[in-house]
């Protein structure tokens, strides 16, 4: 990238940011505005993240305990 040295240049970048920032903003907005939008925010969605990979562990521990008896071996003893 070349150096800015020309004041009118570096002006005209500053412009071009600030109308993106702009149509960024205003689509934000719009976004926001929709009706029935819904909000989940994402503290919420992290809490709800955490407690399913807890509750899917803990069912994989269930599910591998060793005091489980399996049916097909159960049926193979008898």
């Amino acid at each position: 990238m070349l150096p800015i040295n020309d004041y009118a240049m570096f002006q005209r970048r500053q412009e071009e940011l600030l109308k993106q920032a702009e149509i960024e903003l205003l689509v934000r907005t719009a976004e926001d505005a929709r009706p029935g939008a819904a909000k989940f925010p994402r503290k919420c969605a992290s809490w709800l993240g955490i407690h399913l990979v807890r509750w899917g562990q803990k069912l994989e521990q269930f599910g591998t305990s060793e005091k489980r008896q399996h049916p097909a071996s159960a049926s193979a003893r008898a």
